[in-house]
């Protein structure tokens, strides 16, 4: 009976924290998805860095 009692909150903690990463990676790709809508600069930013940085690879060839 004390094993009973000892691995019931074991075993419910085990789901309540894998619930707990869930729920944050999902807050996280909202996050990311929201940030990348309100700035639309973003795209053309990372557009700009990526030629520079093939630029950069090329000339040190």
């Amino acid at each position: 009976m004390g094993t009973l009692y000892f691995s019931a909150p074991v075993v419910a903690g085990c789901y309540v924290m894998q619930w707990t990463q869930r729920k944050a990676e999902e807050n996280l790709d909202l996050q990311a998805r929201q940030s990348e809508i309100s700035r639309p600069m973003n795209r053309s930013v990372k557009a700009q860095n990526d030629q520079l940085r093939k630029v950069i690879k090329e000339k040190n060839q």
